[in-house]
Order: C-alpha cells, then structure tokens, then sequence
C-alpha cells in the first residue's frame, strides 16, 4: 500500500525530516532522537486514535504510510548522515553548500525518492526509467491511465457481482467458509484493485509533475516491475511488487545485520537483511490493520513471506548442485509455485484475507462505470449476458 498517497498522509513527517537534514549545521544526537520520537508518538496517536473507528481503506493508507515515514526518519536521522552520505545524479555541489531554500527542496526530494531514483542509493532492480521526451511521455502516461482505469472499472464491475466482495462483515465470514476457493479468488481480485488503483495515482503524479515541467521524465520509471519476471517468491518481492518501502526497510535491516557482527555478503548477513525487512514492511502494514480492527495480519503475511524465500533459496541452490538449468519449463514450474504460495499466503495468512474478512470491500464499487452499460448493450444485442454469467457462477447453484 505505501506509495504514491504519502504526498498526503505523511507530508509533516516528511517536512519535519526534511527540516531536519536541511540544516546547515547537522543537530546532536538527541536531537535529532527527539524528533524522531515525537514522529514515532504522533503516529501511535493517529492510530490509537483511529484504531476500529472508521474502518476507512484511506485511514489505513495513512497509518501505513505514517509507519514507513517513522523507518526513514530512524534511518535519516538517526544511523546516516545524508548530507554527507546521499547524492543526486542532476547535483551540482555538496548539500552543505545549498543555499537554504535549495537544501530544503534537496531534503523533500530525499525524503520522497523511497527508491532513491538517481540518487546513489537507488534500489536494486528498479524498472528501466524512461528515454522519452516530453511529449511521448505524456502520451504514454495518459494511454495508462486510460488502460489502469477500464481495469479498475473491470474489476469494479466483478465487485459488484461477487457475494464475497460486495458482502458485508456478519456475510464474509459464512462465505469463507463456504467457498474457500471464490475466496482465495477474490483475495486476488482486492490485490488487483489496489495494484491497479496505485498505478492510476502515480501515472497521475508523474503525468502532472512531467507536464508542469517540475520533473523529468527519467525520474519516473513505472511502479511495477514485469509480470515475466515472477517466477519466484524473492522476484516477485524484490522485482515485480512496488518497492516504495525498500529504500527505509533495506536500510535498517542492513543495520540489524551489523549490529549482530553478520559478516557483510554471508548467509547470516543476508537472511538477517531478508527477515528484518519484510517484519518491518509488516509492522508498517500492522498499524494500517489496526486501523481497521484486524490487528496482527500483516506481521503473520510479510514474516511468511521470508519463511518461503529461505525455503526457495534452498530448493534452488539444490536444483543447482543436481544440474538443473534455468528452461522455460522451470521457470513455468516456478510461475505455479509463486502464484499459488503468494495467493494461499494472501488470503489465509494475512494482507488481503482479513480485509475481506472484516468487509472493507463492502461499498467499494464505483456507482459510474463505462464497462457494465457497454456489456448491458451487448447482452439486448447479441443475447449473450456476459455480467449474468459471471454472477451465476460466482454465486453457484
């Protein structure tokens, strides 16, 4: 869920952060440990004050992007120097030397690059970043956000159909049991809505920023990596899902990794990395669950998520030493693998699974929709009801 909506959740965390590294003069420890408390206070306070309340989808954006806010200003403020330590490729001279309202701007485009792109930290794997001049790169923005948007509307209109997604709390958890596979399902089509809904917000984004002339087109590679590339667990995680939150969770789990003397490059070394950073990213999404009254999912999903990558790694290094080689088929056995671990894991272990459970899904369906008249016209055409059939077998007998 971190992303693109942090512009708006998290703004005085990141400015207070930014107010912060902008100084000419970096504040002692204890300050910069004040400030970093006071975050980690107003963001428990949001969310104690938020917890089950609403039970609003924007209210666990926030709290989640709150969390991740907190893990930069531990990493910005506290184990990094990043005037001295972080560079953009477009910088013509120290930060030090910025002039003030420059270091400032510096300090928010830091603070808000959570893939580092162009900076001398940016992640590993990130998708390849634009060449296109201006004008293509807005064509091509708005050709995805057309494309984005009839999905989202495809999968409004499967929304509205579906006994599961379109129930409220007391229904939900009778249907689960019920249908356990339209659940396992529909777990993916609430991954799908989300997935899609993010790429809107931030081809929006990036459409505007291009546009006014604020940014440049090669700051902004899309926010998902290719679907090819999924054939793993750690590939669908480290190159395929967004990774909005790589930046702060990979920078503390490398701390955790010192601080236990791991050997830089070892075994131990990258598995301490691979845990503390998906029990980060969980505890980030744990504060959204207890927003929404479903407190301790996300810890058991992300946790589960490092389980399998060790459990993969260790096939695969054994699949080496037995002399298999990297073939369409083993790839397509590696595509089946994830699929199904990634869908069992999203519905039963946590993240999409309990929000359903706990009916956030109900009301979500947007009332205006190009894609239900359109099938509706075909259907008095053609005498083939396509959303008929769909609710048929949704619903079943």
């Amino acid at each position: 869920m971190a992303g693109p909506l942090l512009l708006i959740y998290a703004a005085p965390l990141h400015l207070a952060i930014s107010l912060i590294l902008s100084m000419r003069h970096r504040p002692v420890f204890a300050t910069r440990f004040s400030v970093f408390a006071a975050l980690l206070a107003a963001t428990v306070i949001y969310v104690s004050l938020n917890s089950g309340s609403t039970g609003e989808l924007s209210s666990y954006v926030a709290a989640v992007e709150m969390g991740n806010a907190c893990f930069l200003a531990a990493l910005l403020l506290l184990l990094r120097d990043p005037v001295r330590d972080c560079r953009h490729e477009a910088q013509k001279e120290e930060a030090a030397q910025m002039p003030y309202w420059r270091r400032l701007w510096w300090a928010l485009s830091l603070t808000y690059s959570h893939r580092g792109v162009g900076w001398n930290y940016q992640v590993a794997h990130l998708p390849l970043r634009p060449t296109h001049t201006r004008r293509n790169f807005i064509a091509s923005r708005i050709a995805r956000l057309a494309l984005h948007g009839l999905l989202m509307d495809v999968v409004h209109s499967y929304m509205s159909l579906d006994p599961i997604l379109s129930a409220s709390r007391d229904t939900v958890a009778e249907l689960r049991l019920q249908r356990p596979w339209l659940f396992v399902f529909d777990s993916g089509v609430w991954v799908l809505y989300f997935y899609t809904g993010y790429n809107i917000v931030y081809d929006a984004l990036s459409l505007a920023a291009v546009a006014s002339g604020c940014s440049e087109p090669n700051a902004w590679p899309v926010s998902f990596g290719r679907w090819t590339d999924a054939y793993t667990v750690r590939r669908f995680w480290g190159r395929v899902w967004h990774q909005m939150l790589r930046h702060s969770v990979s920078g503390l789990g490398k701390a955790c990794a010192r601080a236990l003397r791991c050997a830089p490059g070892s075994w131990a070394s990258s598995h301490v990395q691979l845990f503390a950073a998906f029990a980060l990213s969980g505890a980030a999404h744990a504060l959204g669950d207890c927003v929404l009254g479903i407190p301790g999912a996300s810890i058991r999903f992300f946790v589960a998520q490092a389980l399998a990558i060790t459990l993969e790694d260790a096939v695969v290094a054994g699949g080496t030493r037995l002399g298999v080689v990297d073939t369409p088929a083993v790839r397509m056995c590696g595509f089946v693998w994830t699929a199904a671990w990634v869908s069992y894991s999203n519905a039963w272990l946590g993240l999409a699974g309990p929000q359903l459970e706990a009916g956030h899904a109900h009301g979500q369906v947007a009332t205006v929709s190009f894609v239900r008249p359109v099938l509706r016209y075909a259907a008095a055409v053609t005498g083939v009801d396509i959303l008929k059939l769909v609710e048929a077998f949704v619903k079943g007998p």
